[in-house]
């Protein structure tokens, strides 16, 4: 079941609505601040998750969000069921971003709380055609080929991606062939290219 909930500022008043299940209003991976746990309200809930996208859409357009320029939410969004929006920095905010320096311990918990965090399908589904056909810089690649060099895969791992290949469509293997033909004759000291 899905509930809606808010968050509420130190005045009391609402900055931010939200929909979830499970643990979601008290998880920290949100667009806002979490506030302390007496400051979330659960709004409705036993809801089905149509049922709290439309509730979630009811109380931003109620509360209107200051993005827009017509309420107190710091929300981005309207609610409902949308792909995440990107967000467009300014050149000083980029430089601004640039700047600031996580501690090494930071990056360590940040690491740490991103892994096995499941990605949803409609986000995998709207950065898989965002970056579809754009190619690579060869200095992204050099540092994918870096870091992907010498990890050591654990036995279920390895499990897993010959399973992957055993299941794979005979059109996605074609793919992957002509892939790695490309790939190949662009290699720099290919006998095959100066025949």
């Amino acid at each position: 079941m899905y509930y809606t909930y808010c968050y509420l500022n130190e005045e009391g008043k609402p900055y931010y609505i939200g929909k979830g299940h499970g643990n979601r209003a008290y998880d920290r991976n949100h667009s806002v601040s979490l506030p302390p746990r007496d400051r979330i309200l659960i709004l409705k809930d036993n809801l089905t998750e149509e049922e709290a996208f439309r509730h979630e859409v009811y109380m931003i357009a109620i509360l209107g969000r200051k993005s827009q320029g017509e309420g107190i939410l710091e929300n981005i969004q309207k609610g409902g069921n949308q792909p995440p929006r990107l967000t467009h920095h300014s050149e000083e905010t980029k430089s601004k971003m640039r700047r600031r320096r996580h501690s090494e311990e930071t990056k360590r918990k940040i690491g740490q709380s991103s892994k096995g965090r499941p990605c949803k399908e409609h986000i995998k589904e709207h950065l898989s055609e965002l970056y579809k056909g754009r190619p690579l810089a060869e200095d992204t690649k050099k540092k994918l080929s870096k870091s992907l060099t010498g990890i050591k895969r654990s036995e279920e791992t390895r499990r897993k991606m010959s399973e992957a290949k055993k299941n794979m469509s005979e059109e996605t293997r074609r793919k992957l062939s002509e892939a790695a033909k490309k790939r190949w004759e662009k290699k720099e000291g290919n006998p095959l290219t100066s025949i």
